[in-house]
């Protein structure tokens, strides 16, 4: 490393829409920001993509941050929680990344609903949707894919490709549907139930534990210096709790293309039955922190991300910016029809009003369904002192603006936008 390199550390968060990098001195200062688009594409079977397409875009955004990157001392991946891929034993991939948002696994989520019921729904922290990765996985090998002899979460593939060995951390195997919350176990008859070997689900450690070094090949592709130490970060919204500095009384905000509020459990001794079917009542999901200490309620938002993409291009393709600075508060523009609309993916009725009623309206509704789940988290884990907005939806003041008028505690402006 050149004397005049400042040691940085190395955060990446692959999201469902994008993949940022940041690099920050041991200060927590900002050095270097760069993002770049996740590589899903609708293909025969739905929307996927492919672990090396994943991988050649995580090195396209780690490149963009320049040759400062090589001054990173160490590397820590976030990211969606449910997408995944299975592996060979080699850990060569045999499948595509199905994206969370893709409706294949449908018929994975029935029989494994009635075999386990409710039962199984407290034990993973969450009734089991076709979002979940065993969803996926199932469905993959019920339609002519081998039992795969391993399988990773998108962090965890990014994490192995640098040099890591087959890990997760605890919320990332929270999201799975095959994870015990509270024993922090896999459960093997789920594994069992969709073919899967129970050797073939990664160990799980604590965020932050070093899974491996970058490699000479990984340095090459990824531009990093050798040998530097490589961990999972986590799940991204409960990354972006922590990077925030939430602390226990915190309700954080973290919208990306989905929109999750994350709240701690005060469950220090353990996590007991009548929390998770409490959870459960709620439509609350309750996952393990990345750290392995303690748990958190997280709480379903709107996908907030489609909603604002429909609109935008219903309005005519001005910029989130411009729309921001034209939203008109308190109008007659029936928001809740247009989101609606929006997450069925129908055509929107755009009513004849200036655009910045319309936009202010949906702001407006999104932030009302925020509320509700925010309620719902207050009734688990008590009320919040405040809340705190992370991720790009930060950066709307009409959007904060509304959410404030909605929930019941004082919002602020997170200081860290990503989960990296």
């Amino acid at each position: 490393m050149p004397e005049t390199a400042i040691e940085t550390l190395l955060g990446v968060d692959v999201g469902s829409t994008r993949i940022k990098a940041v690099l920050v001195d041991r200060a927590g200062v900002e050095r270097r920001v760069a993002v770049g688009p996740t590589p899903f594409a609708a293909g025969p079977e739905g929307v996927e993509m492919g672990v090396d397409d994943l991988l050649t875009a995580v090195a396209a955004v780690l490149a963009a941050l320049g040759p400062e990157r090589r001054a990173a001392v160490a590397v820590g991946v976030a990211g969606m929680g449910e997408c995944g891929a299975p592996l060979d034993d080699a850990g060569r991939p045999l499948g595509p990344v199905i994206a969370w948002f893709d409706p294949r696994g449908g018929e994975i989520v029935e029989q494994l609903t009635r075999s386990g019921g409710d039962g199984l729904a407290a034990r993973t922290g969450r009734r089991l949707r076709t979002v979940s990765s065993v969803a996926k996985l199932g469905w993959w090998v019920e339609h002519g894919g081998r039992a795969p002899g391993g399988w990773l979460g998108v962090p965890e593939l990014c994490v192995h490709a640098l040099g890591g060995a087959a890990v997760t951390d605890p919320s990332l195997a929270s999201r799975t549907g095959w994870y015990d919350v509270a024993a922090r176990a896999y459960l093997s008859e789920v594994a069992e139930a969709i073919g899967v070997p129970l050797a073939a689900l990664p160990e799980v450690v604590p965020a932050g534990s070093v899974a491996g070094r970058v490699g000479a090949a990984a340095a090459v592709r990824f531009g990093l210096a050798e040998g530097v130490p490589v961990t999972p970060a986590g799940h991204d919204h409960l990354a972006a709790a922590a990077g925030c500095g939430a602390g226990v009384a915190d309700l954080v905000d973290s919208v990306g293309t989905a929109e999750s509020l994350v709240r701690r459990l005060p469950a220090a001794d353990g996590l007991d039955g009548e929390v998770l079917r409490a959870a459960l009542e709620l439509g609350v999901a309750v996952s393990a922190r990345p750290d392995g200490e303690g748990w958190a309620a997280l709480g379903r938002g709107p996908r907030a991300g489609p909603v604002l993409a429909a609109v935008i291009a219903a309005l005519g393709g001005a910029s989130l910016a411009e729309l921001d600075a034209a939203a008109i508060e308190g109008g007659g523009v029936d928001g809740a029809e247009l989101v609606e609309a929006a997450l069925a993916g129908a055509a929107l009725r755009v009513p004849s009003a200036p655009a910045g009623e319309v936009w202010g309206a949906v702001l407006e509704e999104l932030a009302r369904r925020t509320a509700g789940a925010a309620s719902a988290c207050a009734r688990l884990a008590g009320p919040a002192e405040r809340v705190l907005v992370a991720g790009g939806g930060a950066r709307s003041l009409p959007w904060l603006r509304a959410k404030a008028r909605h929930l019941d505690a004082p919002v602020w402006r997170a200081g860290v936008e990503a989960a990296a």
